[in-house]
């Protein structure tokens, strides 16, 4: 769903454990942290185009992170992980996006 050199952010309570096993550089998120939403808003600035969290109940996330969620173009999930698309997506990128996703 990345690129091999795109850097990613995650969202797994508060560890770094995703960015070591999707083999990525990044941003770790910690969903607890105040001010979690408005870093996930800063991170298309930072160039960050892909976000995975892992959570196995996402109404437990803080309303203001899923909320923040929401803004975002979900592109893959499954049990326990959401993957969402930051900023703007082409459509070129996001019918491959599609088609990963389904293979």
């Amino acid at each position: 769903l990345t690129d091999a050199d795109e850097s990613i952010a995650t969202m797994h309570g508060s560890a770094l454990d995703l960015l070591y096993y999707a083999d990525r550089t990044g941003i770790a998120l910690d969903r607890d942290a105040p001010g979690t939403a408005r870093r996930l808003a800063a991170l298309t600035e930072a160039g960050i185009r892909t976000l995975g969290v892992a959570e196995t109940d996402f109404d437990r996330l803080p309303r203001d992170v899923r909320d923040a969620l929401g803004r975002y173009h979900l592109i893959d999930s499954g049990a326990g992980f959401r993957i969402y698309r930051l900023g703007p997506v082409s459509a070129d990128r996001l019918a491959a996006t599609a088609t990963t996703a389904r293979e």
